[in-house]
C-alpha cells in the first residue's frame, strides 16, 4: 500500500455504487488496485481502445476513487500512472436507506443471528461516518478467536462469563472519566456455526 493511500474508503452513496458497477469501470478500479497503470496499460489488460478506457479512468477520477501517482514518458507521449486512492472499498449500509437492517427490530430476538447482524451493519455505519469525518485516526482493537468442536452448552457459558468479566471492566474504566475522554464502543459477538453434513 502506498503511504498516500487511504486503507479503506466507505462508498455511502448509491448512486456512486450504482455508476461505479456499470462496466468496465470495476475491472478498471480491479486492475489498478492490483497494479497502478496508464491508460495504455490497462486498455492493453482489457483488450478495449484507450480512448475508451482514458474516458472511464478520467470519470473515476473526477469521482475521487482513484489518483495520478506520476508521470512517465513513453514514444515522446506522457501518460499519467493511476492508483486508487484506497487499498480497499466497502460499501456502507446506509446505501440501502430504510432497508438497511435496525437492531430494534430485533430487540424481542436479542440472540439471534439477525439482531447480530444488524448490530454489525449499526456499527459499520458509525465507523463509516467517523471516517469521513476523521479518516485514519480513529483506533479500533479487534480480537478474532475461532475455537474447533466447542459444544453448544460451552459455548452458551463462555459467552456468559464474558459478558460479566466485560461488564465488570466496562464499568471500571468509564467510572473514570475526565479530560481526554473518549466515547468508546464494544461490540462482542459469539457465532455457533453448525456443523455441516
Amino acid at each position: 500500500m502506498n503511504s498516500q493511500q487511504r486503507k479503506v474508503m466507505v462508498i455511502r452513496s448509491a448512486k456512486m455504487v450504482s455508476w461505479l458497477l456499470k462496466e468496465p469501470k470495476l475491472k478498471i478500479l480491479n486492475l489498478l488496485r492490483a497494479e497502478p497503470d496508464s491508460s495504455t496499460g490497462v486498455a492493453e489488460k482489457l483488450k478495449r481502445p484507450r480512448q475508451m478506457v482514458n474516458y472511464h479512468i478520467r470519470e473515476l477520477e473526477k469521482k475521487g476513487l482513484i489518483r495520478c501517482i506520476e508521470t512517465v514518458t513513453k514514444r515522446n507521449c506522457v501518460e499519467r500512472i493511476m492508483q486508487p486512492v484506497a487499498q480497499d472499498f466497502l460499501i456502507s449500509p446506509d446505501v440501502l436507506g430504510t432497508l438497511s437492517p435496525d437492531p430494534e427490530d430485533f430487540s424481542e430476538d436479542f440472540n439471534s443471528n439477525a439482531h447480530y447482524m444488524a448490530k454489525l451493519a449499526q456499527s459499520l455505519s458509525r465507523m463509516a461516518e467517523l471516517q469521513k469525518h476523521s479518516g485514519d485516526k480513529v483506533k479500533s482493537h479487534l480480537y478474532s478467536f475461532q475455537m474447533i468442536n466447542m459444544p453448544l452448552e460451552e459455548s452458551e457459558k463462555m459467552a456468559q462469563q464474558l459478558e460479566k468479566t466485560i461488564d465488570k471492566t466496562v464499568r471500571k474504566y468509564s467510572s473514570n472519566q475526565g479530560n481526554g475522554w473518549q466515547k468508546t464502543e464494544i461490540l462482542l459477538g459469539i457465532v455457533t456455526t453448525p456443523e455441516i453434513q
